[in-house]
């Protein structure tokens, strides 16, 4: 019994979710409407009423048949469509609780390791496939319940003008079994083609963009695109047709055998009943076919309702343990013992890198490996080398969005702040490698972790001149409350360069408050002029902070690493050179020979 205990109480909880949130106005409708739904069960007894007069053994007046009948299909008429728009409703209310759920998940999961987990990418890529997908179930589930009750409703009926009836109830079990053998067959399709959903998805984002037409046309490539595409769809719907032909020929089994028993009872009653109950019979051996195919679609209905719960639940699960440390500790592998005493520390030293690996979800060969560092204290640290040599990878390090796969990451106990409750904390602060798009007015898109839970922070001016957003608002015709991007009627299109400075100016608000701030090639997309003013605006940070703010600055350039405090060269995932730069001029021939072919001295 044990392992049905998970099951039922999943099914269980599933209920109380979709009550919680069901109003009681809309479920008192839908409630109504399914009652008289379930009234139109009776119409063959309404029938055998209005011809005969005789409802089993009892004489009634034969209007109450007709009555019967006009009531309950005004009824019908009447509540469908305010029903149909309540289901709308409930289905909407539920996405939007369940949406709000999950982000709230999603956002305590402090790891992009985590948030890349495949079984988890699955269910939000099948729950996102439409926004209201968990709450048309739920709100079918309700109907299928009351479908549930039909048939047997049906036969009790029937069997109070024709006694053999009764003999139809081994004949449905084969239509029951079909039924509910077709939806397990269903479910495996729909496992089957998950993973195949998910890559077509992302095949359909990799080629997302306004110039895909064009460059498909330079390139020729239209018929290799639509070959690629046509695979994973056929590979999408190939187990969704099988599961559908087999479904096919249960069903038609399962019917003519249905219809053999039926057509035997009316031969066998065909003596003993009047031509109006045998009419009877016939109407209602071909309503209770309709029902009982529409059982499947009802057991369908509360087995997709259980799937999309249950996915629901396993994304909230991911978020369910947050970290929630009083005071910080450093960061170590689940397989890697605590090596403190084996660290040497500095005092002037921000943070602590011993043996660090870290390898990608999926990937064969680390991105980091074995990495030794100490980062100084109160310093411009330049982060070189090439691409794929590991620099972003140990700025999402630093910035504590990914954690090692071995090794330790440490923080110096003397760059901890303190906040107003007391307790010590280590704040962070920077620009990732390609900051996001926010389509808001160019004021909401530079300044938007004002209205986070951190903020608001000090120093808003200095982040909007240092990182160059405010000359972009100049440049607008509405100045800071101008539309930008495609998504506003009156939009304005922005460069690369100043979506650039937006999101350059949201990494450094908050940066004077921080202990580290971690930069990540931010000028890419800028000029000369634009890069050199940003470095100033860092160096500006590292001079005037209380408490020893460093700044991790990932760079391609030359001329930035030399203008630093520190300087960091990796090459292929390792640490090659580690030091303030003229020292590195002078005792290490890797970064000798980089300032050699694209730089020097000179250039400062």
């Amino acid at each position: 019994m044990t392992p049905l205990i998970s099951p039922v109480r999943a099914r269980i909880a599933m209920c109380g979710f979709f009550l919680r949130h069901l109003p009681a106005r809309a479920g008192a409708l839908l409630l109504t409407f399914n009652l008289f739904s379930l009234g139109s069960v009776l119409f063959p007894t309404a029938v055998a009423v209005a011809l005969t007069g005789q409802l089993g053994s009892w004489n009634v007046p034969q209007w109450t048949g007709i009555a019967y009948f006009v009531l309950v299909m005004a009824a019908v008429q009447l509540l469908g469509p305010m029903a149909g728009s309540t289901q709308i409703d409930v289905a909407t209310r539920l996405a939007a609780e369940s949406n709000q759920r999950i982000a709230q998940s999603l956002s305590s999961i402090k790891y992009l390791d985590d948030l890349e987990d495949s079984q988890l990418q699955e269910a939000l890529s099948l729950l996102r496939s439409r926004d209201t997908v968990l709450g048309e179930a739920m709100v079918r589930t309700f109907q299928a319940v009351v479908n549930l009750s039909v048939p047997v409703l049906l036969v009790a009926a029937a069997a109070l003008s024709n006694p053999h009836f009764l003999w139809i109830l081994p004949a449905c079990v084969p239509a029951l079994w079909a039924g509910i053998r077709a939806e397990k067959l269903q479910e495996l399709a729909d496992t089957a083609v998950a993973p195949h959903q998910r890559k077509l998805q992302l095949f359909a984002q990799a080629v997302a963009g306004s110039s895909l037409p064009t460059e498909l046309r330079v390139y020729r490539a239209s018929d290799w695109y639509l070959r690629t595409f046509a695979g994973w769809v056929h590979l999408w719907n190939a187990p969704l047709q099988r599961t559908n032909l087999r479904i096919t020929w249960l069903h038609a089994l399962a019917s003519c055998f249905y219809f053999g028993a039926g057509g035997l009872i009316v031969w066998r009653g065909a003596d003993s009943l009047s031509p109006q109950a045998s009419l009877v019979s016939v109407f209602t051996i071909m309503q209770l076919a309709t029902l009982l195919s529409g059982l499947r679609f009802a057991y369908a209905d509360l087995s997709q309702a259980y799937r999309e719960y249950a996915r629901f639940q396993s994304v909230l699960r991911a978020g369910a343990t947050p970290l929630t440390a009083d005071t910080p500790v450093p960061r170590q592998s689940d397989t890697v013992p605590p090596q403190s005493d084996t660290v040497p520390t500095r005092s002037d030293s921000v943070i602590t890198l011993d043996r660090v690996c870290y390898t990608y979800p999926g990937a064969s060969a680390p991105a980091l490996h074995e990495v030794s560092l100490q980062l100084p204290r109160a310093s411009l640290i330049a982060v070189m080398g090439q691409n794929g040599s590991g620099k972003s990878t140990l700025a999402m390090l630093l910035r504590d969005v990914r954690r090692p796969s071995s090794g330790t990451l440490s923080w110096n106990s003397r760059s901890y702040t303190t906040n107003a409750e007391g307790t010590r904390v280590f704040t962070l602060a920077g620009i990732p490698q390609q900051p996001s798009h926010w389509e808001l007015t160019a004021y909401e898109a530079a300044t938007l972790p004002q209205a986070g839970a951190n903020g608001p922070f000090a120093q808003q001016d200095f982040a909007l001149e240092a990182s160059g957003a405010a000359a972009v608002f100049r440049r607008l015709p509405r100045g800071k409350d101008t539309h930008i991007g495609a998504s506003w009627d009156d939009g304005v299109k922005l460069s690369g360069g100043q979506w650039q400075r937006l999101g350059n100016c949201r990494g450094l608000l908050g940066s004077h408050e921080a202990d580290l701030v971690v930069i990540d090639e931010p000028t890419s997309a800028l000029d000369a002029h634009a890069e050199a003013h940003l470095l100033h605006s860092c160096r500006q940070i590292v001079a005037g902070s209380d408490h020893g703010t460093s700044v991790v600055l990932i760079t391609h350039r030359v001329s930035s690493a030399l203008r630093s405090d520190f300087v960091v060269l990796f090459d292929q995932g390792r640490v090659v050179a580690a030091g303030p730069p003229r020292e590195l001029l002078r005792t290490n021939s890797a970064f000798a020979e980089l300032v050699a072919q694209y730089g020097s001295p000179s250039d400062d």
